[in-house]
């Protein structure tokens, strides 16, 4: 990955408005769950932008 597409994915990253998501399902959620609403799952985490 070169320079420039590390740029790209940061600048446009549009998911900075759903934070966490579950790591089951790929659920993106507003605010932080003890389980997800659509898997059950307990994986929910804190998702970062592409580094």
């Amino acid at each position: 990955m070169g320079f420039r597409s590390k740029l790209y994915d940061r600048l446009t990253w549009d998911d900075y408005e759903r934070p966490f998501g579950c790591l089951e399902c790929g659920a993106r959620l507003d605010v932080v769950y003890h389980t997800c609403p659509k898997c059950g799952s307990f994986a929910i985490e804190r998702r970062t932008p592409p580094v």
